[in-house]
C-alpha cells in the first residue's frame, strides 16, 4: 500500500518534488494554487450573478398558486 502511494506521489509531483525543493516550495506552491482557485471562484461568482438575479426575477414573477376550494369545504368554513 506504502509503495502504491510513493508511486501516485511521484506520479503527481507530490512528495518526490517537495522533497527535492524543500518544504517551502510545497508550502508556496499550495499557497499559490489556494490563491488561484479563490480567485477563480471570485471571478466565476461574479460573471455568473446576472444570470441567477435574472432567474430570481423570473421566479419572482410567476403568478400565485390557485387554491381550489370544493363548496363542501367553502360551507363547512363560512358556514
Amino acid at each position: 500500500m506504502s509503495e502504491q502511494k510513493d508511486q501516485n506521489e511521484a506520479a503527481c509531483g507530490g512528495s518526490a518534488l517537495t522533497a527535492e525543493l524543500g518544504a517551502d516550495f510545497g508550502n508556496a506552491e499550495e499557497r499559490y494554487l489556494r490563491e488561484m482557485i479563490a480567485m477563480l471562484h471570485e471571478s466565476y461568482t461574479k460573471a455568473a450573478k446576472p444570470y441567477f438575479d435574472r432567474l430570481a426575477m423570473i421566479y419572482a414573477l410567476r403568478p400565485a398558486p390557485r387554491m381550489f376550494v370544493s363548496k363542501e369545504m367553502y360551507e363547512a368554513k363560512n358556514g
